[in-house]
């Protein structure tokens, strides 16, 4: 029985490699093997997360509990990759635990290293510095002869140095990775990017952060449009004050990316409210980082420079409508706007304010040449986003 069982985990095992690498052979070589119809589930479930298909890989692997420790320990280990990728952390968090401990006595090491390793990605997600210490010193006891797991061991690696601000051993760790490009480089070329860009932003090297965004787009290996428009959509809203353009379907691999942006959005349109509506689905999932009134007690990084930026602005002002009213002159009621207002500026509020009408596009056209008259005369003040203006800060 004891050489059945250990046939099964070796069937297993290089029937997941197959599905890593070639799903045509898979298929091929799945009725050869010594596998019950739920470890075959297990696989199943893992090919539709390859596939990035969310629900279906959920499915699978939640229907697939396993009574022998070995196949319950991996079910738990790729539930926890597939979560990690899909941003629920603390669900990841849960079954990679459960996978270490079954997992520990495993005569398979792939699975043993693969549950730690993205264990500690999970630790990264979460922002949570502590117990990222002592997977490493495990990890740099690490040998494997799989090129992906080498690779995703350097990669916590890269990830530990930025977190630990040792940005040059970081990039160093990296650029030898690039300068290798071993036969699973692909594999991981974004993931690299991304961290390397990391770097860059945090030494506030945003030149060098425009050339990741142009590597990232080029990358051939498992890419996501999301972490692209993300870092592109921040990065110029922090070095140039560019207006923020969010669209839920840009996103859809991505729930927390989407309600940072929207965080940063609303806020830069001086909407707290909402804001404080996207802030509060991500305190869901991470307490621990996203404290109540946009305390954010993670680390330095795209999203709480852009945070802090939006938070240093005014927010609210004391607009006497009646006061205005006494105001002859348009362009001086403008002037009273600007001082005492806040420093985003709704359209359809200044209209209200200016004229006291409901906004349509005949006075959105009259506003649009007061702006432009007022600016002409008194130098520029004001940038123009989709549905607001936003104070220029005065230098």
């Amino acid at each position: 029985m004891e050489n059945s069982g250990n046939k099964s985990k070796e069937d297993f095992f290089k029937l997941y490699i197959l599905l890593c690498q070639d799903y045509t052979r898979f298929k091929k070589s799945l009725s050869q093997a010594d596998l019950t119809p739920s470890q075959v589930k297990i696989l199943l479930g893992f090919h539709a997360y390859l596939k990035g298909q969310k629900d279906i890989c959920f499915d699978r692997l939640k229907e697939s509990r396993q009574q022998d420790p070995f196949f319950e320990g991996v079910r738990n280990c790729l539930l926890g990759v597939a979560q990690n990728y899909f941003g629920l952390y603390k669900f990841a968090q849960e079954h990679l635990l459960i996978g270490e401990e079954l997992l520990s006595d495993s005569p398979v090491d792939y699975f043993k290293i693969l549950n730690k390793t993205t264990l500690f990605l999970v630790y990264v997600n979460r922002q949570q510095l502590n117990p990222l210490h002592e997977l490493m010193d495990e990890m740099n006891d690490m040998k494997t002869e799989h090129d992906f797991l080498r690779l995703t061991i350097v990669m916590c690696k890269a990830l530990y140095f930025q977190m630990t601000k040792d940005l040059k051993k970081s990039n160093k760790v990296l650029q030898k990775e690039f300068e290798i490009k071993s036969s699973r480089f692909s594999s991981f070329e974004m993931n690299f990017i991304i961290i390397r860009f990391g770097n860059h932003f945090l030494a506030q090297e945003y030149e060098k952060c425009e050339s990741d965004l142009e590597a990232y787009k080029a990358a051939t290996g498992f890419t996501t449009s999301s972490n692209y428009k993300f870092m592109k959509t921040l990065l110029t809203h922090i070095a140039q004050d560019a207006p923020l353009y969010v669209y839920r379907s840009d996103f859809s691999d991505s729930a927390e990316l989407f309600e940072q942006l929207m965080v940063i959005k609303f806020l830069s349109e001086g909407d707290r409210d909402q804001a404080l509506h996207y802030w509060h689905r991500l305190a869901r999932h991470n307490p621990e980082i996203y404290e109540v009134d946009f305390n954010f007690k993670g680390m330095t990084c795209l999203f709480s420079v852009a945070l802090q930026k939006q938070l240093s602005q005014k927010f609210s002002g004391h607009i006497n409508q009646s006061e205005l009213t006494a105001i002859k002159s348009i362009q001086d009621k403008l002037a009273h706007i600007l001082n005492f207002g806040p420093d985003t500026l709704k359209k359809d509020q200044l209209i209200l304010w200016l004229w006291n009408e409901a906004p349509d596009d005949k006075n959105k056209a009259r506003l649009r040449k007061l702006i432009h008259d007022y600016q002409a005369k008194h130098g520029e003040c004001l940038k123009s986003g989709q549905d607001f203006y936003k104070k220029l800060k005065v230098s």
